[in-house]
């Protein structure tokens, strides 16, 4: 039985590109879940030193753990009957360590802090503080976004928007204040899957409104309140489709830019733990040395490469 014209249509928006970092933003785009995993990495372990540490509430605290255990980012552990439940890092929640690391690195550059109480990063091997360098794992070379281009990868094809409660809460989470308690650029660009999906978008070639409405599946309401966020924020701007017309188009701005080693380490995450069988939906090949990216965290001074257990901030 054929598919009414009507319902066929539905079913077509509820689909999008397949990403690896799409995927990764599903499970990672939001400002709570970050600062979570960002406790995690110092040693938080159990319900109640989170919500010591940032003061969530039980419900929003306990529905984030649950996703993460979920997704295979925590496993939950108790040592002993009675003992505290404690949420644990498995091998795919430790391997975040360079998606956090990488928006750390974006922050320090972009939010400067006028006290200088923001915390350095010090590489263990050669004891300097240093920048993390997100480099091509054959050549070595520093990516940026102009010495890459995309091609479709093995996995290439189409994902299933987000469900429609995703599409609520972001509306809800947006218009509440200080939702997650981090009042900073990187919450709202990082910590939310929307915002972060238009920046991957825009490195993807996507201009106009209709463009990251279609390819992405966004509402119009959530589009036009994401895309007046990342202006604000000088990630974007906007600029005349043609001289003297009325539409217009949205460009990364250098800051926006800046924010592309955090978009691969996105998308290697979810290459790595997300992909399946199919493989990869999307290769980044770097340019000058025409091998598909693996991208890696180097030392600014050394450079060497970094290691979750090399480097330690303060």
């Amino acid at each position: 039985m054929t598919a009414s014209p009507k319902v066929q249509a539905v079913e077509t928006k509820r689909q999008i590109p397949a990403s690896s970092a799409f995927r990764a933003l599903s499970i990672l785009g939001d400002a709570w879940t970050l600062r979570i995993l960002q406790d995690a990495f110092r040693g938080v372990r159990n319900f109640s030193e989170w919500q010591r540490t940032f003061g969530i509430s039980k419900g929003v605290l306990a529905n984030r753990l649950a996703r993460l255990v979920e997704a295979g980012v925590f496993v939950k552990n108790a040592n002993r009957p009675g003992m505290w439940i404690e949420y644990r890092l498995t091998e795919k929640g430790l391997d975040l360590w360079s998606v956090l690391l990488s928006i750390w690195a974006w922050q320090r550059k972009w939010e400067p802090d006028p006290k200088e109480q923001r915390s350095r990063l010090v590489h263990l091997n050669c004891g300097k503080s240093i920048r993390p360098i997100c480099s091509c794992s054959h050549c070595r070379r520093e990516l940026t976004a102009f010495s890459t281009r995309p091609e479709p990868g093995r996995g290439a094809g189409s994902d299933d928007r987000l469900p429609a409660r995703y599409l609520r809460q972001s509306i809800v989470v947006r218009h509440s204040k200080d939702e997650s308690g981090i009042n900073t650029d990187a919450a709202k660009v990082f910590g939310d899957r929307w915002t972060s999906q238009l920046v991957g978008g825009a490195f993807l070639g996507l201009r106009r409104f209709s463009d990251f409405e279609k390819k992405l599946g966004i509402s119009p309401y959530i589009l036009a309140d994401r895309l007046e966020e990342l202006l604000q924020l000088g990630v974007f701007e906007c600029r005349a489709a043609q001289p003297g017309m009325l539409r217009r188009t949205y460009h990364l701005t250098q800051k926006g830019l800046d924010t592309y080693p955090v978009i691969l380490q996105f998308l290697r995450w979810g290459d790595r733990w997300l992909a399946g069988d199919a493989g990869p939906p999307l290769y980044v090949i770097h340019i000058p040395c025409g091998h598909a990216v693996e991208p890696i965290l180097t030392c600014s001074h050394c450079g060497q490469d970094l290691e979750r257990k090399t480097v330690r901030l303060y």
